[in-house]
């Protein structure tokens, strides 16, 4: 009998002392060994703080422990792994967060989908992932891509947004030499500085009335239209009362709207007397068409402009 025991306590003693190990990091500061995978707690939720495996293809569990839900990816987590070519979030069902540089210059991965669950990413998670050459945000997933995201990822030549995204960060594509073709939905709102930087292929493909439209033009980066929507309409900024010459008269019509006198319809005047370029009529406006009519260079007055209403 006292022999079964000592067999029943040594069994138990194995199980603590296994347990421990997995758990290695633990007494250190927080940190859990599962699978290759190095795991913090904090309020009962579990994030991946590192990975020391080689797999080629990595797949983030949704769960630590059986126990825990693994809501986000450290920073750095995966910096520099030169084993993993292909990352899968399908089993990852609470991961809401990727950190910054989580994934950088992960140099042969190929592969990866953006899942819904996931709803932020940090700047830079996926820099100069080299080999990168295909990237998918599914429905529902981030709705910002932040600065430097995908920045120096040279393979990557397919990007395919989900119709919820509402800004592209800056530089976040900037290098990325091989991408010659990207759709940004109209959801699109805000583009950063040097976003498709050294992307010297590109085209954007957009619609007629999207923000990405305006900014292809305003940036020089090749765009084709997809909608068919109605032909511009071409007018002389400054032209408020739009007979196709600028005169004294456009002056007068802008003080006359501003006091009241007329109104304006469809918006028209508004838009051709926008004299300075910032969306809004003021006297601002009239005093530039007759600084110009007096001959004093001024910008942007009697500019040809194209317009779809």
């Amino acid at each position: 009998m006292k022999k079964a025991l000592k067999l029943i306590a040594a069994a138990a003693l194995t199980v603590v002392i296994t347990a421990s190990a997995a758990l290695s990091a633990g007494a250190a500061g927080s940190y859990f060994l599962e699978d290759s995978f190095t795991y913090g707690v904090s309020d009962g939720e579990a994030f991946v703080h590192s990975y020391e495996g080689d797999e080629s293809d990595v797949v983030i569990r949704e769960l630590f422990l059986n126990k825990y839900s693994v809501t986000s990816i450290e920073h750095h987590a995966f910096f520099e792994n030169d084993k993993m070519e292909k990352l899968s979030f399908y089993d990852a069902s609470y991961l809401r967060s990727i950190g910054s540089y989580a994934f950088a210059r992960c140099f042969n991965l190929i592969y990866t989908n953006i899942t819904p669950s996931i709803q932020q990413l940090g700047n830079n998670a996926f820099e100069s992932c080299t080999s990168l050459s295909y990237v998918r945000f599914m429905k529902g997933s981030a709705a910002d891509i932040p600065e430097q995201c995908f920045y120096g990822c040279s393979s990557l030549s397919t990007v395919v947004f989900n119709n919820e995204l509402r800004s592209i960060g800056k530089l976040a594509f900037a290098n990325c030499c091989s991408l010659e073709k990207i759709v940004i939905p109209d959801s699109v709102t805000s583009i950063g500085e040097n976003a498709f930087m050294g992307c010297d292929d590109l085209v954007i493909f957009c619609t007629r009335r999207s923000y990405a439209l305006s900014w292809a033009k305003e940036n020089g980066v090749q765009y084709f239209v997809t909608d068919s929507g109605p032909e511009p309409i071409y007018y002389l900024r400054g032209d408020a009362d739009g007979d196709e010459e600028i005169s004294i008269i456009d002056a007068t019509t802008i003080q006359r709207l501003l006091a009241g006198i007329i109104e304006d319809y469809e918006g028209m005047i508004a838009i051709r007397g926008d004299s300075d370029c910032d969306n809004e009529l003021s006297i601002l406006d009239a005093t530039m068409i007759q600084r110009y009519l007096a001959g004093f260079e001024v910008e942007a007055v009697g500019d040809t402009v194209e317009l779809y209403i």
